[in-house]
């Protein structure tokens, strides 16, 4: 069984502090470009819509 770690980044970059999310996430990929078992995903606004990648990680 391998591990899977899903780095979910989700908020606003329109709106200061609701995209701190997002500006972490791209920090965590221009600083760590090769996470094994790790994948990231930009939520954006979005909610519901994201069950799907959060269950099959």
């Amino acid at each position: 069984m391998t591990n899977n770690t899903l780095i979910l980044g989700i908020g606003n970059t329109l709106l200061a502090d609701e995209g701190t999310g997002i500006h972490m996430l791209d920090y965590l990929q221009r600083h760590y470009p090769e996470l094994p078992d790790v994948t990231c995903l930009d939520g954006g606004t979005l909610s519901f819509t994201l069950a799907p990648y959060i269950e099959d990680t």
